[in-house]
């Protein structure tokens, strides 16, 4: 090889570093060039893992559509709005409106390692009577509405320390119902419904929602859940923003009992004979 070839081919591999080196820089950092804005802009990461496997993902946005056939990651998406649709025979589909951002991983399902699909058949498995309830030990103070002695017809909500019955305070004097409900969550917090009106009880009582007829702590959620037999609604008092209160289903048809099933994301609630699944997910509309 003469010197003038072995001088070309360092030039060349000079260049080719030049020119590659950069590219593959800005590809492992999820650079790609659009050719409609002329420039370089980062991307984001679309995970969407299901159960069942096999699913058709769809993603549609920014005037483009990506369909995979299997779950994973869809690399290089642009950052914008996406319409994800993931649907499969024999089962309903999901959909949902999700938010890529440039450099970060939007996940399908959140607070889930999979999204898990819901048969459109579904069919009885097992059942287990074997439930047990587990044993609490008893918080150290208690809440009751008692009889006014100012107004016996009308009552006053009242704590008391359970190793002190005559050490009790109260909370608030002379309320007109005799439907008052006290609610005790297991980390101590206390919820009270007097005249469908939910409080928290604190120092005072801590004004939450009115039209209101139950009220539980769902410990999986770390929420507490109320509602009446039209709607459902969480409160998180640890939440100090405008997300306290969230809406999880409001139907005009009168829903009877429900249950939380956070290992698949859902609620479900009965209606008449018919039983709904409601998303827990509320980043978008609830599927």
């Amino acid at each position: 090889m003469t010197l003038t070839k072995r001088y070309t081919l360092i030039a060349l591999g000079v260049v080719a570093f030049i020119v590659l080196a950069p590219a593959f820089v800005f590809g492992v950092r999820g650079y790609i060039y659009d050719f409609s804005e002329k420039k370089f802009v980062q991307t984001g990461i679309l995970v969407v893992n299901t159960e069942p496997k096999k699913a058709l993902i769809e993603a549609s946005g920014h005037g483009q559509k990506r369909i995979h056939r299997k779950a994973g990651s869809m690399r290089f998406v642009k950052p914008g709005d996406y319409t994800v649709t993931v649907s499969k025979d024999g089962y309903f589909t999901w959909q949902k409106r999700l938010v890529v951002k440039a450099g970060l991983v939007t996940w399908a399902a959140v607070e889930l390692d999979k999204l898990f699909l819901l048969p459109a058949s579904p069919k009885l498995i097992q059942e287990n009577f074997n439930y047990q309830t587990p044993n609490l030990e008893p918080e150290p103070f208690v809440y009751e509405l008692e009889p006014s002695p100012a107004q016996p017809e009308k009552f006053d909500l009242v704590k008391k320390n359970r190793n002190n019955d005559i050490a009790a305070t109260i909370i608030k004097e002379r309320i007109s119902t005799e439907d008052g409900m006290v609610y005790a969550a297991e980390n101590g917090l206390i919820f009270v419904i007097i005249d469908q009106i939910l409080y928290q009880v604190k120092d005072q009582l801590d004004y939450i929602a009115s039209g209101v007829k139950f009220a539980a702590w769902d410990k999986p959620l770390d929420k507490l859940v109320y509602g009446n037999d039209y709607e459902i609604n969480f409160y998180n008092p640890f939440d100090p923003s405008l997300l306290q209160r969230e809406l999880l289903i409001r139907t005009s048809e009168a829903g009877g009992s429900f249950c939380f099933v956070p290992e698949i994301g859902y609620a479900l609630r009965s209606y008449g004979q018919v039983i709904k699944a409601i998303e827990l997910d509320g980043r978008d509309r609830r599927n």
